[in-house]
Parts: C-alpha cells; structure tokens; sequence
C-alpha cells in the first residue's frame, strides 16, 4: 500500500488524485478551465488555467453520454440494494435516511447548472460503519459495470477534505493513501471508518445521546400535558456537537404549535404509541410533538411560548390574540454535558438510574 503521497508516482496521482486535490478535475472531455473558473468566481478570469487534469481513459466520452441524473440514481439504487441485502436499515434513530445528498459541482453554479466539472459524484453520509471493504466492492461493481469513467468521494468528516475517501473503479483513495489490491483495501478502509467514527462522535453522535436520553424520560412526563401545553424535557450545552449553540427540548401536544422566543428553531420528533419517531412518514395516531429549541450559550435560558393557529392569507401561523404566555426557565444546573450525558447513559446501561 502506497504509505505517502510523496511516494506515488505521477502515473498513480493522475490516474487516482487524492482526495485533497480541489483543483483536479477527473475524466472531462474538454479543458475549459478558464471560463470554469470564471464561472465560479464571478466572472473573474485567471490568466492561465488554475485546473489540471487526471485521466482514467485517453479520451474521455461526452457528459452527454454519462448523463449524471441517470448516475446518481443507479448508484443510489446499487447502494440502497446492498444495504438491504445486509438488513441495514436505510433510516437511522435519528430519522435520518443513511443513503442522501448525492451531488455534484456544476459549472457556473451558482449562477446557472449546465453540465458537471467533472466525474466526480459526492455522497454525504450521515452514518459511517457500514462503510466495509464489502460496501466498497459494491460500489466499485455498479462504477466498473456501468460508469467506468466517474468517481465517488464520500465526505462526512467536520473537516473533509484530505482525510475524505474517494472510490474509484479499481482502487480507493484514503486521504493520501492508495489502496488497489483486496488486502491493502481490507486495512484501509476500517482505518477510515475507525477515523470517521471518532470525529463523528462529537456531532451527530452527541445527538443520538441526547435522543436516547429523552426517549428514556418522555413516557413519564407525557400526563404533565393534561395540565399544561408546554413540558421541559432536556437542555443540553450543544446541539450536534457545537457547543456555542444550546439544545432546549419541550413536549407539546401533537396538532398544537406554539411560537417561542429562542433564537433559532431546531429539531421536532414525533411521539405516538411506538415511541419517538422522526417527522411521520405515515399515518399513526400521534400524540405529542418533541421540540428543540435553539438559543446560545448561557448561564440561564428564559423561553416564552404563545400558541399559534394556520393563517391560509398569510400563509404562515400566527399567534392566537390573547394567548396566554407559557414561560419555561432552564437554570444552568438544568443543562446537560455531553460528558455527563455519557456518563448518565453508560451509569443506565449498568443498571443503574
């Protein structure tokens, strides 16, 4: 396995770049790099192309032939299909489909898609550990059987780029490391998701915390809605890991909404007889709605919530005239770590409460 850049040769960089590489562009047909750059930059316009070029292929096809709607969804498809035949579900706790965002950068965006830079398709993911040297295989099935010129660059890092894993036909990139045969893929890859996982951790594993912690409170305060609209349930110092921004969660009764007075709006579940669920993907019975609501970072949160109803002229709720103000106050004693909330949860797990 290629340990270092420095070590590749300029054959392998060209046929596989690195993942850091952003002024690569992969199996294009044309050199255009002065009018793509001017595209993207308003209009200004480099003296020489800034650009250069990695080839899989001498002379690459047309886009026109590779229409890149036509393989975003194939990949989803083959990817989607894997997944199940491994019984991985496509939704994850938080309600979030594992398999999205599938994207592309285009020429003038943003101002006018044509055609893609180049062959490169990108895949956000929320979810890394299915991400094996199987999963790996799988996409390089659908790229060598159907579109042996494009490339897939996962990125689900808080600083993608370098550290991003690229998929091509026949070899991966892992940040500078190149990986073609199996057993150098087989130390690779659980090395990157290892890695992912750990940074990860810190965003939106901090909100499965939070989620599983509130799920665990949630049946013992849905009665307090028979005396008041508006339930505290939990307040945390971040929300997804960033710690300048305060999660502040409330239970309100389902098909009731209210306007508060935090600096931002969060995230909502829904609560119905199978527990917390994301927003409803179909039509059960709900109950309840749990509500983030985001402020930043203080010793003492004061929130303010007036009951809304629909306006069809306006478009939007408004709030009901003479609505009484329900006001919840979080002291900071009433704010939850994430240390402390893995130490809560790890104290459950053993047996404790």
């Amino acid at each position: 396995m290629t340990m270092a850049h420095e070590m590749d040769t300029a054959a392998e960089l060209e046929r596989w770049p690195v993942p850091g590489d952003n002024l690569v562009r992969y199996n294009v047909p044309e050199r255009d790099g002065i009018e793509l750059w001017a595209g993207l930059h308003g209009g200004t316009r480099p003296e020489t192309d800034p650009y250069h070029y990695a080839y899989s292929v001498p002379t690459p096809a047309s886009f026109d032939d590779d229409n890149e709607n036509w393989v975003k969804e194939s990949l989803e498809g083959s990817l989607k299909d894997y997944l199940k035949s491994i019984a991985y579900s496509l939704v994850d706790e938080l309600g979030k489909d594992v398999i999205t965002e599938f994207s592309f950068q285009y020429h003038g965006e943003p101002w006018g898609l044509t055609t893609p830079i180049d062959r490169t398709i990108y895949l956000y993911l929320e979810n890394v550990d299915f991400v094996t040297p199987q999963f790996i295989r799988a996409v390089q099935t659908c790229l060598i059987q159907e579109f042996p010129q494009w490339r897939l660059r996962l990125y689900n890092l808080t600083d993608h780029g370098p550290t991003d894993l690229v998929i091509y036909p026949d070899a991966i990139r892992v940040g500078d490391d190149l990986a073609r045969r199996d057993e150098e893929l087989d130390v690779a890859v659980p090395r990157w998701t290892i890695q992912a996982e750990a940074i990860r951790d810190k965003t939106i594993g901090a909100s499965r915390r939070q989620l599983r912690y509130m799920k665990a409170l949630i049946p013992d305060l849905l009665h307090k809605l028979d005396q008041t609209p508006v339930v505290f349930v939990a307040a945390f110092d971040n929300r997804q890991g960033n710690t300048q921004k305060h999660g502040i969660w409330v239970l309100q009764p389902h098909r009731r909404q209210f306007a508060h007075n935090s600096k931002a709006a969060g995230d909502d579940y829904h609560v119905g007889p199978h527990g917390v669920v994301p927003y409803p993907r179909d039509n059960r019975d709900y109950i309840a709605q749990l509500t983030q609501c985001v402020n930043p970072p203080a010793g003492e949160h004061e929130l303010r919530f007036r009951e809304t109803v629909w306006d069809k002229a306006q478009f939007k709720p408004v709030v009901i005239p003479g609505a009484p103000v329900l006001t919840i106050r979080v002291t900071e004693t009433d704010i939850l770590t994430d240390d402390q909330l893995k130490q809560l949860l790890a104290t459950k797990a053993a047996g404790g409460k």
